[in-house]
C-alpha cells in the first residue's frame, strides 16, 4: 500500500511538474499586446555633420537625446530606447535570438532581430534594428536601434525596415579654385538684374574687406553674348585688370557660343575664370558650355540655391515675387559665399553683419555660412553622433 502511494505521489508531481513547464515554454513573444503608431516622421541621423545621413521612419511621439555617444529615445519622459553608431564594427546581440529578418536595398542593408532575455515570466524581449550603408568615401557605417518588443508594432517595424534611406550631404568643393598668385586685387562679376536685386556683389565685397574689390557689371535681360561684343570689357580683361571674372548669362545657345570670347580674354591674360549660373539660367546652356570650354571652372550658383530649396527653406527666400522671379539679397548671400570660398579657400568670417540680409535670414540655412553643406529635407532636425 505505501508502495503504491509513493508511486501514485510521483506520478502526480511528474505530471504536473510537466504541465507548467509546457505552459511556461508555450508563452509567445507574439501574445504580448504591442502599442500601435499611426503618425510617422523622418528622423535624420549623421556620424557627423559631414557624413552621409540615414534616414529612419518613426512615430512623431518619439523624441531624441544626444547622451555621450548614442542617442536615447524617449516618448514623453520616458526612456524607451536607443540608436547607437558603431562605425561598422560586429554588433552582437544581447539574449537568445527569436527572429530575425533582413532586407537589402541598394543603399542600405537592415537586419532586424528580436532577442529574448531572462524566463519563464521574467522573460523580456528586445527588437535591434542594424542599419548598414557605404558613405560617400566608401566606408561602412552601421547605426542599430534598440528597443522594448512592446513598443514596435507589425506597421513600426515594417516603417523602420521598408522606409530607411540613406542621403547625401551637398557640398560643392569649389574651395580654392579661383586663388591665384598673379597679385591683382579686383575680380569681375558680369551678368544682368539677377545681379543687382540679390546685391551679390555688395554682400561679396563686405566677405573681402579690404583685401580685393570686388566689380560688378550688370545689364538688364543681358546674357553672354552682350558682354562679349562689349570691346571695353573684353579689353579691361584681356589687359588683366582682374583676377577673376564670374560670368552669369547662359540662356541661349548663342550665349554658348560667344562665351568662347570670354575665355579666349581670360586665358590670354592669365584670368581666372568661372562660369557662374544664375538662378533663371537654362541647365542645358550650363552644361554645354562646361563640356565645351575646358579652362572655365563652374561654380554653380544656380544648383546651390535648388538644392536649399529642395532641402525645405522656403521658395520665396531665394525668389522675388516678380515676372522674373528675381533673386533676393539671401540668394545673393549664398552666391557671394561660394565666391569667396573659391577666391581665398576658407568660409567667411561667421560674424559678419550684411546691408541687404539679415542674420535671420541667414540662420534658415542652418550652419550653412560655417560648413557650406547642405542638408536634405532641412525642416528636421539632423542627429549627429559627434
Amino acid at each position: 500500500m505505501k508502495k503504491r502511494i509513493v508511486s501514485l505521489f510521483l506520478v502526480i508531481v511528474v505530471v504536473c511538474t510537466c504541465v507548467m513547464a509546457a505552459g511556461c515554454s508555450g508563452a509567445s513573444y507574439e501574445d504580448i499586446a504591442c502599442e500601435e503608431y499611426t503618425s510617422f516622421k523622418d528622423v535624420y541621423f549623421t556620424e557627423n555633420p559631414q557624413s552621409d545621413i540615414l534616414s529612419i521612419n518613426t512615430p512623431k511621439k518619439w523624441k531624441y537625446q544626444k547622451n555621450d555617444n548614442y542617442f536615447k529615445i524617449l516618448e514623453y519622459s520616458d526612456e524607451i530606447g536607443s540608436v547607437e553608431f558603431i562605425n561598422g564594427n560586429k554588433y552582437e546581440n544581447e539574449g537568445k535570438q527569436v527572429f530575425v529578418d533582413e532586407l537589402e536595398k541598394t543603399d542600405v542593408s537592415i537586419t532586424h532581430t528580436i532577442n529574448k532575455s531572462g524566463f519563464g515570466k521574467k522573460a523580456e524581449y528586445t527588437h535591434t534594428f542594424i542599419y548598414e550603408y557605404e558613405d560617400s568615401c566608401d566606408e561602412t557605417k552601421s547605426i542599430v536601434v534598440r528597443l522594448p518588443y512592446e513598443k514596435v508594432d507589425k506597421n513600426t517595424a515594417s516603417k523602420l525596415m521598408n522606409y530607411a534611406k540613406t542621403k547625401r550631404i551637398h557640398f560643392d568643393d569649389c574651395t580654392g579654385i579661383l586663388q591665384t598668385d598673379n597679385g591683382r586685387r579686383s575680380i569681375l562679376i558680369l551678368g544682368n538684374s539677377f545681379i543687382g536685386s540679390s546685391s551679390i556683389h555688395s554682400t561679396l565685397q563686405r566677405m573681402c574687406g579690404n583685401s580685393i574689390s570686388v566689380v560688378a557689371y550688370s545689364k538688364g535681360g543681358a546674357g553672354v553674348r552682350e558682354f562679349a561684343e562689349d570691346p571695353y570689357i573684353l579689353n579691361e580683361i584681356s589687359n588683366g585688370k582682374y583676377a577673376a571674372v564670374l560670368m552669369c548669362g547662359f540662356y541661349a545657345s548663342i550665349h554658348v557660343e560667344y562665351f568662347g570670347r570670354i575665355v579666349d580674354a581670360c586665358e590670354a591674360s592669365d584670368t581666372k575664370l568661372a562660369i557662374f549660373p544664375a538662378h533663371n539660367e537654362v541647365r542645358g546652356c550650363i552644361d554645354d558650355a562646361c563640356s565645351r570650354y575646358t579652362y572655365p571652372v563652374l561654380i554653380d550658383w544656380k544648383n546651390e540655391i535648388d538644392l536649399l530649396i529642395e532641402g525645405g527653406i522656403d521658395n520665396s527666400y531665394f525668389r522675388i515675387d516678380d515676372y522674373h522671379g528675381h533673386s533676393t539679397p539671401l540668394a545673393g548671400y549664398v552666391g557671394a559665399h561660394m565666391a569667396y570660398r573659391a577666391l581665398f579657400g576658407e568660409m567667411p568670417d561667421e560674424n559678419l553683419k550684411y546691408e541687404h540680409v539679415s542674420s535671420y535670414q541667414i540662420s534658415l540655412l542652418g550652419d550653412y555660412k560655417t560648413t557650406a553643406r547642405i542638408y536634405p529635407a532641412a525642416e528636421h532636425n539632423v542627429n549627429s553622433f559627434e
